[in-house]
């Protein structure tokens, strides 16, 4: 299947120009939801059942996905990229290997949080340099977009835990 290939060649590293990312909505939505599902299962906190722990990491991701591509596309046609190819399927192949993140609870505590942190730090840059090579622009612009999502990604992150928690689905730690 090209779309595994495809995440397989931006964990290396190595992308191609944008026009050549071009998958089916609904095999972008299908490795959003494994990927949701693979996030639900190592989620610790996540009281809720079943159904609204899925439910809630596969909002999740399709909304952090569609921000993050917003954004980026924003920042970049503002900074002169023209090209009329969405971002939106390497956006989510970038994501891919955050699937990776359960493995790091087979290690001590303290293990498990560097490599665990190693992998995000990985995931933004899979994403940058992805996104760079493939629209042509310098990656430091692209790192730029990045960073001026990170608050609007914090925000979702909050409101999304927030709606949890007063559901009962979360336990948030209470606040000093």
């Amino acid at each position: 299947m090209r779309l595994i290939d495809d995440l397989i060649e931006l964990a290396c590293l190595r992308a191609r120009p944008l026009a050549e990312y071009r998958h089916p909505a609904w095999q972008l939505l299908c490795a959003l939801l494994i990927l949701s599902v693979i996030n639900s299962a190592s989620a610790e906190n996540f009281t809720g059942p079943l159904p609204a722990r899925l439910g809630f990491f596969a909002v999740f991701a399709l909304l952090e996905s569609v921000l993050v591509t917003a954004v980026l596309t924003l920042w970049l046609r503002l900074s002169g990229w023209r090209e009329r190819d969405s971002l939106w399927p390497l956006v989510v192949l970038s994501s891919g290997v955050q699937a990776l993140e359960p493995l790091t609870s087979w290690l001590g505590e303290a293990a498990g949080q560097t490599l665990s942190g190693l992998l995000a730090v990985y995931s933004i840059l899979v994403l940058v340099l992805g996104v760079a090579r493939a629209t042509g622009m310098p990656a430091w612009r692209v790192a730029a977009g990045v960073v001026m999502f990170l608050p609007l990604g914090a925000v979702l992150l909050a409101v999304m835990l927030g709606a949890a928690a007063d559901m009962g689905w979360v336990m948030l730690p209470a606040a000093p």
